[in-house]
């Protein structure tokens, strides 16, 4: 079992290896019950739907190979100062 920063980092290099990635905010968590919990914001250069297709297939192979872990994801623009939801993932 990985540790929690062992787990932040493996998101962080995932989504952050992306085209078109600025930021990437990463937050590793146990819930009450124990269960780890990842929240991570991908922030992307424009609203491109390439851009979204591409850190969505990521958050689809993190979910994949951490299943037991619960998942928070969001992607939003960065682009002179503002800011704009694209989509999110969630798993519980």
């Amino acid at each position: 079992m990985s540790s929690l920063r062992d787990l932040e980092q493996d998101v962080f290099q995932f989504l952050s290896n992306l085209a078109h990635v600025r930021k990437v905010a990463v937050e590793a968590t146990v819930s009450s019950r124990g269960k780890k919990r990842i929240k991570a914001t991908t922030f992307v250069d424009s609203e491109s739907r390439d851009n979204r297709n591409r850190v969505y297939q990521t958050e689809m192979h993190l979910m994949e190979r951490h299943r037991s872990v619960e998942f928070d994801f969001s992607c939003t623009t960065l682009k002179d100062d503002h800011e704009r939801t694209l989509g999110t993932t969630t798993t519980s």
